[in-house]
This record gives structure tokens, sequence and C-alpha cells, in this order.
């Protein structure tokens, strides 16, 4: 079962040339034709792999630690195992290098690499000793060329190379040329692919437990500028969006636990998915993943805060804030310390729904909560009941609450996701939807 954006944020349009509208737990995305269909995988993002151990082990997450004595970094993970401990394949593919068979293996020792199924490079150093055979380092069969499969004995952990004054260990790297690391190699961190595959049980010779279902969150935004909201999801990191005028957008961008928030950060009438990861805010200005353009701190996600963005001066310029539970702390700039605005607003933590938008196409985004089934709107940034209030949707049943200005007045009118249809209205009130979108998720 899909899990919809709990405690959502549903959010806003605004002003006639600048609309902006969306949801809660908001994911924000930008469409531009330019941007290819399929975008790259963070750098420390979780991928799916087998653990490539299955004996007992150590290990860290070091890929940003010194080697050479502080020359380089070390971009991979160290699995700290016995000398000797077999090595499988993390993913399959075919090996395209392999160290030692002919000649000695070089100063990084034996080592394979294979040329991964989903398009990676999957690299297996320090086996065996420098100074022994390579039957102590590769597996019986294992050779340039050779075809393994996911989860296959290829080799023998050791400490041969560089690494020969060490404890015995696999050194794992993973290449992906679609990414970029902080420091400009095409280097994927192996930990929080490892961890993924610990907490699954991903190891060679068990049956992995089935991935969960992915949480995802449905939102709306003017992601190509027109003026008009079209719909988007977000399903642990996979984004999938469509403009008002039907154009599709796939990337990735973030992973399994992230909250994602729609804004146009810019004020150039156009909006885009950043992520929130614990507290800290990883802003995207364009569509596509790979790393933030910026970050900062702001609120306490995994102790509840909800995040949220608005334009709450009506510069066009989205800003941000969390709702905890019933207090809403809003900042005037996107950059963290103390919420200028604060108020009491709604019940978050029983189950209210809250919304961001601009009711009167005044420029400025104000705000709402859907209880039930009862929509309840302020026109200012201030506690109180709501200045208008409806009823549409049922949302006990499963309905999913959403705000966006799908018409190009300026104005955030409701809309609720139900399933794959989103059912829209061109103004505030309840009655049946004005017009029925058929969009899934990823």
């Amino acid at each position: 079962m899909v899990s919809l954006a709990p405690p959502d944020v549903l959010r806003r349009a605004r002003g006639p040339n600048l609309a902006v509208a969306i949801m809660v737990l908001v994911a924000t995305l930008v469409v531009l034709p330019a941007v290819p269909v399929s975008a790259a995988t963070a750098y420390d993002e979780a991928i799916d792999l087998t653990f490539p151990i299955a004996g007992t082990y150590r290990y860290m997450d070091d890929y940003h630690h010194w080697r050479g004595g502080g020359t380089r970094r070390h971009r991979a993970t160290d699995i700290m195992v016995d000398y000797g401990e077999p090595v499988y394949a993390a993913m399959g593919g075919k090996v395209d290098f392999i160290t030692g068979i002919e000649t000695a293996p070089p100063s990084w020792g034996y080592a394979i690499y294979v040329a991964g199924d989903d398009g990676r490079r999957y690299v297996y150093i320090h086996l065996g000793r420098q100074d022994g055979p390579a039957s102590e380092a590769y597996a019986p069969g294992i050779g340039l060329g050779t075809r393994v499969e996911r989860g296959q004995h290829i080799g023998f952990a050791g400490h041969s190379g560089n690494a020969s004054a060490s404890a015995p260990h696999l050194h794992l790297e993973i290449h992906d040329p679609r990414v970029t690391d902080p420091y400009g190699t095409n280097r994927m961190n192996p930990y929080a692919s490892l961890r993924a595959a610990e907490q699954r049980g991903d190891f060679p010779g068990v049956q992995a437990e089935s991935e969960p279902e992915p949480k995802c969150h449905a939102f709306a935004g003017d992601w190509d500028g027109s003026g008009r909201d079209g719909q988007g999801w977000w399903c642990d990191g996979a984004i999938r969006l469509r403009t008002a005028s039907g154009a599709e957008l796939r990337y990735h961008y973030g992973r399994r636990g992230d909250v994602p928030v729609v804004a146009d950060w810019n004020a150039d009438g156009r909006d885009t998915v950043s992520i929130v990861r614990r507290g800290s805010w990883h802003i995207r200005e364009q569509p596509g993943g790979g790393a933030a353009d910026r970050t900062f701190t702001y609120g306490r996600v995994q102790d509840g805060d909800v995040p949220i963005t608005g334009a709450w001066n009506g510069d066009g310029k989205d800003a941000v804030g969390i709702i905890r539970d019933g207090e809403w702390h809003l900042r005037p700039d996107q950059s963290g310390g103390n919420g200028t605005t604060v108020f009491t607003f709604g019940r978050i933590s029983a189950g209210d729904r809250a919304l961001i938008g601009d009711w009167n196409a005044d420029g400025a985004d104000t705000v709402g909560i859907v209880r039930g089934r009862e929509w309840h709107l302020r026109h200012s940034l201030s506690g109180g009941p709501g200045d208008t209030v409806y009823i549409y949707g049922r949302v006990l049943q499963g309905d999913t609450p959403v705000m966006g200005d799908w018409t190009g007045d300026g104005i955030a009118t409701p809309g609720i996701v139900r399933d794959a249809d989103w059912h829209l209205r061109h103004e505030h009130g309840g009655g049946p939807a004005d017009e029925v979108v058929r969009f899934a998720r990823p």
C-alpha cells in the first residue's frame, strides 16, 4: 500500500505571474524540457545490491577519511574480515579487469573489476596477499571476461598491495558515470547501500526480504513557469512530474527517510523539488539529481517537525518554516535561525493536514489545514478560526489533499488525490471536481 504524505503540507499558488502551488510535506520539482528524462543518483544514496560478505565482518562510513598520509580521500568502504573470507559479487555483471593473473599484482594488489548489470562498476580490492598466488585471491573460474551473478563467490579477502601492513579487509568501490561526489569523481559511497542490504537481509545465499513499499508524497507545482500548476510525485527519491500542459519529467533526488519540499527559491516562477534530511535542507534550484546547490539547518524533522515553504511576504521568493505540532515557525528567508513569525493553528499531531497557498491572488502565501473533511483556510499568518471553511473529498478514507493554481489565475484551490486520479476544484468550496487528471506515482 502506498503511503501518501502523512502530516502533509499542501502547497500553494501565488500571484498570476508567479504561480507556486503545492502540498504538504512538499516535494518541489521543476520540469524543464532540456533536462534528460532520467537523472543521476546522489553519490551517497542507497542502491540495490547484495552484501559482499557472508561471514563475520565490521565496517564504518570511511568514504571521506584521509589516506596516503593525508594526500587523498578514501572514496570507498573497507569491510574488515578474517584473511581468506569469501567475497561475493554485490551485483551481477562481467569481469572487465582483473590484476595479477599473468604478471605480479600492481601496487593496489589483487583486484576484480565488474561491469555491473545496473550500469555501475563494482571494484573489489586487496584480495589475497601481495606475495601469494592468484588462487588465494580469486575463486576458481574467475578471470577476464567471466560472467558473474549477483551473490556469486568471486574471491577471498586479504591485504594485498598497499594494504599489506593493514588488517585483512575488502576495499569496495562503486563507480557510476552519472554521479559526481564532493571530490569531483564518479564514485558512490557504498555505506548506505551496505546498510540497506543488511537491514533487508540481502546476504549471499540468503533470501532477502522484499523491499518495503516506497513512501510517496503527492504535490502540485509550476514546473515550467507557465503560471499554472501541474502534478507531482516523490517516492523515496524517485520523482515524476507533469506540467499543466501534460509534459512529463522523471528523475531522482533524495532517498528513503527524506522529506520533500516544493518551492520557487529564486522568484523565477518555477517550482523545484528539494529535500529535508533530518534538520538539514538540501536545496536544488533546478530540476534533476546530483548535489544540492546549497544547504542549511532548520528545525528537527527527525523529532516530528514538518518542513514547509511559502512566499510569506509576497515577493515571489519562497522562504522556509516548520510546524511543531500546532505551532507554525516561519523564517523570512532561506536559512536557519529562529522563527520570526510564530503562531498556533491546528493540531498536526492529531491528524490535521497542513496547507500553504495564496487564497486571494495577492501574491502572499498564508496557511490552512484539512481536518477530516473540512478545509480551514486562514487569510493571514496568524492563529484563529478558519476564515474560509468548506468540505471537499474523503480525507479520512484515504484521499490526499493538495493545493494548486490549476487555472493560472493566481489563486490556489483544492484538489484531492485518490489513487492515480487527481480531482481538482477551480474555486474554493465543495462540489464535484471541475477537472480530473490521471497521473500515477512512479
